[in-house]
């Protein structure tokens, strides 16, 4: 009995040294699960948790260690989002301050365009154009202008 659980321990201790070789590459560290283990050494979870209480307890430690390193990637993460929501605030606060100049800029040029129709259209209307009558040029005489 002693050499099957030699080497169900063996099997045991070198899938769990692969599966830590296999999450360290890994850009965020994951944990690693008691199926993963098992099914990597061959060994049942009964087994696991009735004869090596020692290899369980390392899988717990390195699950720790794993979520700290997961929590110190997530408030790094958070930390570059929240100063990515400040700069973007800052520039939608421009942003919003130039749509606000613009659009006054063109109300004003609306205005000063209708202000000028207007008097263009009272100036028309002030001429008050009178239709000239052109004599025939082959008779040689200019044509008569009338000024009122």
């Amino acid at each position: 009995m002693s050499t099957s659980s030699g080497c169900g321990k063996q099997r045991l201790r070198s899938a769990f040294d692969a599966l830590k070789q296999e999450l360290q590459g890994v850009e965020s560290a994951r944990v690693m699960t008691v199926k993963a283990l098992c099914e990597k050494a061959e060994i049942s979870r009964n087994a696991l948790y009735r004869y090596h209480g020692d290899v369980l307890k390392e899988l717990k430690a390195h699950n720790a260690l794993c979520a700290r390193s997961n929590d110190f990637v997530a408030a790094a993460r958070l930390s570059r989002l929240q100063q990515e929501n400040a700069s973007l605030r800052v520039s939608t606060e421009r942003l919003a301050a130039l749509v606000d100049y613009y659009f006054c800029a063109w109300k004003e040029a609306t205005q000063l365009l209708e202000r000028r129709e207007r008097e263009l259209a009272n100036v028309h209307r002030q001429l008050a154009a009178k239709v000239v009558p052109l004599q025939d040029v082959s008779r040689g005489s200019p044509p008569r202008v009338d000024r009122a």
